[in-house]
């Protein structure tokens, strides 16, 4: 298992992380390929590669926007694991405030909403460049899949980030609308 330190916090990636890996390249090469009947396998891999990358950045992006806010919590993540299946955010330490573990789980649905939001703007404004509309779609894609799959959708494992989201939101909006103080 390879490891690094991002903001001080261990970021361990398990092997079985290439299976994941080949396979979405895989997969995007194969639609890319299949939906553009011009594209030669060179091509077809070659965005399919790119498309495999803006997808894992989502999703390993929105892992370490936990971290990020949760050092700003001061409760911070213990370890980043990635292997099969998707990032973990790691806590060694769950005996925190209800507010830092809403600080915590909002730093990924920020990233994921942001690239989201860049992603279809780039899309929307990119004009005739199929290439780079193709790439941005593939970003939404996996932006949206993480918001809509992991935080809306009730699945006893994400249930509980979507209620802290959702009870942040209601927290934010209404310090913002000055009702909480």
């Amino acid at each position: 298992m390879a490891s690094a330190r991002i903001f001080s916090t261990r970021v361990a990636i398990k092997p079985v992380v290439l299976l994941n890996i080949a396979a979405l390249w895989t997969a995007a090469a194969w639609i890319g390929i299949s939906t553009h009947p011009g594209r030669t396998p060179a091509e077809g891999l070659t965005i399919g590669f790119l498309a495999m990358a803006l997808m894992l950045a989502a999703d390993i992006g929105h892992a370490l926007a936990h971290n990020n806010s949760a050092r700003y919590a001061n409760a911070p993540m213990d370890e980043v694991l990635i292997s099969a299946g998707m990032p973990r955010n790691i806590y060694y330490d769950q005996d925190i405030s209800p507010r830092a573990h809403m600080l915590r789980a909002l730093g990924g649905p920020i990233f994921s909403v942001a690239g989201l939001l860049i992603s279809r703007l780039v899309f929307a404004s990119i004009g005739q460049l199929p290439v780079a509309r193709e790439l941005s779609a593939w970003s939404t894609l996996g932006h949206g899949f993480i918001l809509v799959g992991c935080l809306l959708l009730p699945l006893t494992r994400f249930w509980g980030a979507g209620i802290i989201l959702f009870g942040a939101a209601i927290i934010v909006f209404g310090a913002a609308m000055g009702k909480i103080r």
